[in-house]
């Protein structure tokens, strides 16, 4: 509103038609209306500052005339809310520590990484060990399957 009803500014935007503007209509609401946001505001800020001030003495009054111990425990525990929200954000923290952390690094990444690598070599090795008995032509076996595997290797490599 601006820039004015007589420029050629929102003549390429859709959707807006500025003869039948509806700029006015704030204008029109009955003064109840607008102040009925701050009316609720100030009567609610009071009655929560009156419940503040006096919930401690209400609790007080109902455990002196002997109220059933349930009702009591309700008002006097927060309704139970830190419970619930411990045991329900327990079982989610403790459900993303068993997956992420359980399962997933110290169970796959362990296995597949540092861990895996090192069983790996190792039981080669000792397999490895148990070929070398110390006969000649054992070693040759091995020397002859080792150049068969390399050249078949490189040969991959080049195809």
């Amino acid at each position: 509103m601006f820039i004015g009803e007589s420029t050629d500014f929102f003549d390429g935007i859709l959707g807006i038609n500025i003869v039948n503007n509806y700029y006015d209509i704030p204008f029109n609401i009955p003064t109840f209306y607008k102040f009925l946001p701050l009316f609720t505001s100030i009567f609610f800020g009071g009655a929560a500052y009156v419940l503040a001030e006096h919930f401690t003495t209400l609790t007080t009054v109902l455990q002196i005339k002997q109220a059933p111990r349930l009702f009591y425990l309700l008002f006097n525990k927060k309704w139970f809310f830190d419970s619930i929200y411990s045991f329900i954000g327990y079982k989610i923290l403790n459900s993303g520590y068993t997956i992420s952390y359980k399962f997933f690094d110290k169970g796959l990444l362990e296995l597949m990484g540092p861990y895996g690598l090192t069983n790996t070599v190792s039981t080669a090795s000792q397999w490895l060990a148990k070929l070398h008995n110390g006969y000649i032509t054992n070693a040759l076996q091995l020397v002859v399957i080792g150049a068969i595997c390399l050249i078949n290797i490189i040969l991959l490599m080049l195809i």
